[in-house]
């Protein structure tokens, strides 16, 4: 599951998941989840962070993992969790995460990558404003 979920092997993720394979799954060295692999490998291959996310192609396994029954507020090793590291460069991902998923983790750290975007002038204000 991990393996396919960073390379973006979606057809050969989703078999995984049907047949049993853990949308929640951790390295050995519990550094890493397939959730958080998935959004690495998205962010790496996304245009730039404010095109629309869409479940287009390189967040499809994100989205796949998150209907397979991961969980937003999980997190691993010093990563956080994926909405956390999502508010920071990709808010518009971060912003269609908490609607369409339930999260149950903290807003403190969403928040502060907010806040401090907007004082630097980071692009995506309109989608800052909407996760603060």
């Amino acid at each position: 599951v991990l393996i396919a979920a960073e390379f973006h092997e979606a057809d050969v993720l989703r078999l995984l998941l049907a047949h049993g394979g853990d949308p929640r799954a951790v390295s050995g060295d519990e550094v890493t989840s397939a959730l958080i692999l998935a959004y690495e490998r998205g962010a790496w291959l996304d245009p730039g962070p404010q095109v629309a996310p869409d479940r287009a192609r390189p967040w499809a396994n994100l989205h796949l993992l998150l209907q397979s029954g991961a969980n937003l507020h999980d997190t691993v090793g010093n990563h956080g969790n994926v909405v956390e590291m999502a508010s920071m460069h990709r808010p518009a991902l971060a912003l269609t995460m908490l609607q369409t998923y339930p999260y149950e983790g903290e807003y403190d750290g969403i928040a502060y990558y907010q806040l401090n975007a907007l004082e630097m002038g980071f692009p995506g204000t309109a989608e800052r404003h909407a996760l603060l």
